[in-house]
């Protein structure tokens, strides 16, 4: 990751003066997202500098006779981009102390492959370039809240989670099917785990608790009050990906393995919030 930022600092943004020139902001801007989809993890470095040109890395390979002229002619613009990752391959002018120091983009490629990941390059010249790393969604190591419905034990994400409360059962409302509570200076959702679950009963002792554990999720926009019998202790985690038929289910992210050999199921904060506006 630092060496891919570092090069779209030193060989993807351009000087001020030629930016201007080429209608852009003076200032270059690098962008790193990171977000999952299905069973991967995904990184992305994109850079609005002056991209990398396909027709430089074709005169480059060719000097350096690492392909055949013929064997290039075949080749597209994405495979021809993908050159970069060449042992020994570089279009730099110079080696400088802000990018690689000489290192190449092949140890890159190697070291994401050695976990079982993959990496892309797209550009577009005087556009820039982008970079997305895809890593198995088994590599991400995350921390969660380990609370308990019904008997079982779930684990919601620290990342969707504002606060955790307790709450007198009294001060929980029901309006039109929904129930509602005053917390904080403003009324959000509240609902039960165990209904979205579908695991609720009638002898489910949060029904006849008179406080209740109460974990307010967000969904980075909406909040949510999920009410769970326990509140258990934070754990990280490494998530594992479900198969394809058990991976629909809503609400449900993934699964961990705990300490104590019991397997749990991560919750999807997201999901649930969308289910209790249904």
């Amino acid at each position: 990751m630092v060496h891919i930022i570092r090069n779209a600092v030193d060989h993807g943004i351009e000087e001020p003066e030629t930016r201007i020139k080429e209608g852009k902001n003076e200032i270059g801007t690098i962008y790193l997202r990171a977000y999952n989809n299905n069973k991967n993890v995904y990184i992305e470095v994109q850079d609005d500098g002056k991209g990398i040109d396909s027709e430089e890395i074709r005169k480059k390979v060719i000097d350096k006779g690492f392909i055949e002229p013929s064997v290039l002619n075949n080749m597209d613009k994405k495979q021809i981009l993908n050159l970069i990752f060449l042992p020994g391959f570089s279009t730099a002018k110079k080696i400088t102390e802000v990018s690689g120091r000489g290192v190449g983009m092949d140890i890159v490629r190697s070291n994401i492959n050695k976990i079982n990941g993959i990496v892309d390059i797209d550009s577009e010249v005087n556009k820039g370039t982008k970079m997305t790393i895809q890593l198995p969604l088994t590599l991400a190591v995350s921390r969660g809240l380990l609370v308990k419905s019904v008997e079982e034990n779930y684990i919601i994400p620290i990342d969707n989670i504002i606060e955790t409360v307790k709450i007198p059962k009294d001060n929980v409302y029901e309006f039109n099917n929904k129930h509602f509570a005053h917390l904080r200076g403003e009324i959000i959702g509240i609902e039960w785990l165990s209904k979205f679950l579908l695991i609720d009963r009638l002898e489910n002792n949060t029904s006849k608790a008179e406080e209740l554990n109460i974990v307010t999720i967000t969904n980075g926009v909406e909040k949510l009050g999920l009410v769970v019998d326990k509140l258990l202790n934070e754990q990280e985690f490494v998530i594992k990906a479900l198969s394809d038929s058990l991976g629909e289910i809503p609400g449900i992210s993934g699964s961990t393995l705990l300490g104590d050999g019991k397997v749990v199921l991560i919750l999807n904060s997201g999901d649930i919030i969308k289910m209790a506006r249904m």
